[in-house]
């Protein structure tokens, strides 16, 4: 099956890919330690806000991410294009 059919059928999902560096495991439970910590000394209503608020940053990190995924995209493309534009007028 070649990529555009997998990309179509939800075989292939770019946001279910993560680092594997034992860097980023390392920092993911930095942050999540931080987190216990924090919303261990909070109240509920704070703890609430603050739900509330990476809810908020997540969502604006979502779009960040999938801006960044089309660009590369099409920078990719353009790459691609200019590879064959070289190619043809090494052949010529």
């Amino acid at each position: 099956m070649d990529i555009l059919a997998q990309l179509f059928r939800g075989k292939i999902n770019p946001t279910d890919w993560t680092p594997e560096s034992e860097e980023y495991r390392r920092r993911l439970k930095k942050s999540g330690d931080i987190g216990h910590a924090l919303s261990a000394d909070l109240t509920e209503e704070q703890n609430k806000l603050l739900d509330q608020y990476m809810d908020a940053r997540l969502d604006m990190e979502i779009l960040v991410h999938e801006d960044l995924f089309r660009r590369a995209f099409l920078l990719g493309m353009q790459m691609q294009k200019a590879v064959t534009v070289i190619s043809e007028q090494e052949e010529a």
